[in-house]
């Protein structure tokens, strides 16, 4: 749960503009990835987290479930940036 709550609090920033479209979700799949290389002890290389974030946003948007996104994206990002 405190995963959860500190990535709400990184993606809400007192003051800001009105979030474009996907900006949330944007934030918390970064939040996640960031914990997910931490977790699995990796240091991604530079470009892998926006790369996945931006695929599973479309992938999202286009009307995939979040498993389904989570699933291509994964695989998609390893292909292009092998860790």
């Amino acid at each position: 749960m405190l995963p959860l709550v500190m990535a709400f609090l990184v993606a809400v920033e007192p003051g800001s503009p009105e979030p474009k479209d996907g900006d949330m979700i944007r934030r918390f799949c970064l939040v996640a990835f960031d914990a997910a290389m931490r977790q699995a002890d990796q240091m991604p290389p530079e470009g892998m987290a926006a790369f996945t974030c931006n695929c599973f946003l479309d992938q999202v948007k286009a009307g995939a479930s979040i498993d389904a996104a989570r699933l291509r994206c994964t695989e998609e990002a390893a292909q292009r940036y092998p860790v």
